[in-house]
């Protein structure tokens, strides 16, 4: 699939994340829209900027409905499927931790979680993975939360943590056909 999470650049602020924990901040015409590792501090056109300016102790999170985002058939979800997140993170302020933490619950209510924890302390935007696997199953449909926890370094009260742009979530999975 393409990426199914909305406002993945958090244009214009956090509109379709939900904050948790410290209140998260945004910019707006600072994004990583140029090139690669490019900051557009300015808001010079190559593309429509925004980032997630981050807080400690906080974070954002998104779920989306997995039979409603791809319009995978009940099959093809037994079948089995990999969940893959990705995120532009520029550790600019020190050395900070984000966990990139994925829930896939299926309509059972079971919930299995792949966490990946990225330490930095680089100066430019780098893209993190992580990719969780689900397989045969029984389940009707499942829900995914991707989310996003913040640990400051620095323990500021204000903006200090890395800034985040460009979360995605991506889901590949065997095509059936209905015939």
């Amino acid at each position: 699939t393409g990426n199914l999470l909305s406002n993945s650049g958090f244009t214009g602020g956090n509109t379709s994340w939900t904050n948790h924990g410290t209140t998260q901040q945004h910019h707006v015409g600072m994004g990583n829209e140029c090139a690669g590792s490019a900051v557009d501090n300015s808001n010079s056109g190559c593309g429509v900027s925004g980032s997630l300016a981050t807080l400690d102790n906080g974070g954002v999170s998104q779920t989306i409905k997995l039979s409603e985002k791809t319009n995978m058939t009940q099959a093809e979800i037994n079948n089995g499927f990999t969940s893959t997140m990705s995120s532009d993170i520029w550790y600019w302020h020190g050395e900070d931790t984000v966990t990139m933490k994925q829930e896939l619950t299926d309509s059972a209510g079971n919930t299995s979680t792949q966490t990946r924890v990225v330490i930095g302390s680089h100066n430019n935007y780098q893209t993190y993975t992580d990719t969780a696997t689900i397989g045969t199953n029984t389940s009707t449909d499942y829900d995914i939360k991707v989310q996003l926890d913040i640990d400051d370094s620095a323990n500021c009260s204000s903006h200090c943590g890395p800034d985040i742009d460009n979360v995605e979530l991506k889901v590949s999975y065997t095509y059936i056909n209905p015939i």
